[in-house]
């Protein structure tokens, strides 16, 4: 299961994507979209094992089952 890559007949990744994208989208579609994209979602209390990856975690903020902001780092 997962997205397939390029390599494996999947579309590629649009380069101008942003993690705010994802806002207005229901819960489910948005982390589709962002795991896609290479982002990970940060589950709260979650500790920071590597600090390279920072950059690529976002936190979502959702309300009446809609992402209402996106939170990066």
């Amino acid at each position: 299961m997962g997205h397939k890559g390029i390599r494996d007949g999947g579309p590629p990744r649009d380069p101008n994507f942003r993690p705010s994208d994802v806002v207005g989208l229901p819960i489910r579609k948005a982390v589709i979209e962002l795991t896609r994209h290479g982002f990970l979602i940060q589950q709260p209390g979650a500790h920071d094992r590597h600090a390279a990856m920072r950059h690529n975690r976002v936190r979502l903020v959702a309300n009446e089952g809609a992402i209402t902001e996106v939170i990066v780092g």
